[in-house]
């Protein structure tokens, strides 16, 4: 048989993992109390209706309701604190970056293999990753994309169809990538790692010359 402190109590399985919950004195926690000056200027409204949903707020209302306007106050501070540092932070370009606690005896030369990847998945690094791969982070307009690789299929028209001659010319599964109305959209590695870079035949003898030339003499 359940109990009241069991029923106050439940856990929510989040990907970094379960996370238990107390509903004990939400309610009062997340009051949203009307300001009474908006119950005074509504309960004199020259609209029956109004005047009948906000009736005049009595004087034992007003001081039950004291210790809730300083609370909205502090509330307002808070709010305008947070609208101050948004601003600030939309006008400077913000790089965030991720501490990560190597081992817990703080020494030098050592990582803790399952600490690392506990951190990172908590902290939502190793789900970033997760959902940019399954998604099309990189992204061409299809005259950049067509200008870029035109070596692959020569005349080929700045437009989507364009685009999708070049990746079946370049073998690229239709999977890995997606023609947009404007734009092609590609998968991690198509883009990212060169790999259409390295299929042009304009580039071949680049990388035949980065690759032999350097191990030759250079006295002929």
């Amino acid at each position: 048989m359940a109990t009241d402190n069991d029923v106050k109590h439940f856990t929510i399985k989040h990907y970094a993992g379960s996370v238990d919950y107390n509903i004990d004195s939400w309610v009062e926690k997340n009051r949203d109390v009307v300001e009474n000056a908006v119950l005074e200027v509504m309960s004199e409204s020259t609209v029956p209706l109004i005047r009948c949903l906000f009736p005049p707020v009595s004087t034992d209302v007003t001081r039950s309701r004291r210790g809730t306007l300083c609370q909205s106050t502090v509330t307002f501070i808070y709010k305008n604190q947070l609208l101050s540092l948004l601003e600030m932070l939309s006008s400077t370009s913000a790089h965030f970056i991720r501490c990560v606690v190597p081992n817990y005896e703080r020494v030098p030369n050592k990582v803790d293999g399952p600490l690392v990847i506990n951190q990172l998945r908590c902290n939502g690094v190793l789900e970033g990753i997760r959902i940019c791969r399954a998604g099309y982070p990189s992204r061409l307009l299809f005259a950049d994309f067509v200008t870029r690789y035109n070596m692959l299929v020569k005349g080929a028209p700045k437009t989507g169809s364009g685009a999708a001659e070049i990746c079946a010319s370049a073998a690229i599964a239709e999977s890995r990538y997606e023609i947009g109305k404007t734009k092609i959209f590609c998968k991690i590695g198509v883009i990212s790692e060169d790999y259409l870079e390295k299929k042009c035949p304009a580039n071949h003898g680049n990388t035949i010359h980065s690759e032999i030339l350097p191990g030759l003499p250079h006295n002929f």
